[in-house]
């Protein structure tokens, strides 16, 4: 189970990201729960670009562990951080060595998705457009909430951490596709419900 989440989520805008395992329109099903987002692949690792959106995604994750722990990441005992190495899926497209992704899902969307799509030029996305506009391969930035959690289990703490939840997503350019894609709960586990939130693209 998850202990009660601290009501304030501070928010983060991405750089530009590789999309992955999109549920932005249809959700995916985890135990009878409907969950929209995606997964976001950081590249080029070394660019100015990618190098600012991770500092970015650690300083918003502390931010979130100083509201619920009064401490840093680093500091919090059984943490478990919300960015990951893609050399731990290098037979996954889009993933590899010299890459760094990050989950953002939310059971919090009104149907059929309470996220926000944006054009490059900042023209807003219909919702039923979006699905195809916003396939796995492409390009996007992201706005996201940052929100904290806790497992337990028979009454003892597992792991805690902060997890990504997507506010606004707004397409940067074309990619090459990905190839057919599992449902990421397949490979992801569910750890928290995400909040609201919301902020705009700078």
């Amino acid at each position: 189970m998850s202990d009660e989440k601290s009501k304030y989520q501070p928010t983060v805008v991405t750089g530009t990201v590789r999309l992955s395992y999109p549920n932005l329109i249809q959700p995916n099903d985890y135990q009878g729960k409907k969950r929209w987002g995606a997964t976001g692949i950081i590249e080029n690792l070394d660019s100015d670009e990618s190098k600012k959106t991770l500092a970015d995604l650690a300083a918003v994750v502390d931010k979130a562990t100083m509201i619920k722990w009064g401490k840093k990441a680093s500091d919090v005992a059984k943490f478990e951080s919300p960015i990951k190495d893609g050399k731990d899926k290098e037979d996954k497209d889009g993933y590899g060595a010299g890459t760094r992704y990050f989950r953002a899902y939310s059971e919090f969307c009104s149907p059929p998705s309470g996220i926000t799509f944006y054009n490059p030029d900042m023209t807003v996305v219909d919702p039923m457009e979006a699905e195809q506009r916003f396939y796995a391969g492409c390009y996007v930035r992201m706005i996201l909430t940052a929100y904290d959690w806790s497992h337990y289990e028979e009454g003892n703490l597992v792991k805690q951490g902060v997890s990504f939840s997507p506010v606004k997503i707004q397409f940067v350019k074309d990619g090459q596709g990905f190839r057919p894609q599992a449902d990421p709960e397949a490979e992801f586990e569910a750890l928290a419900e995400a909040p609201k939130g919301d902020d705009d693209f700078g």
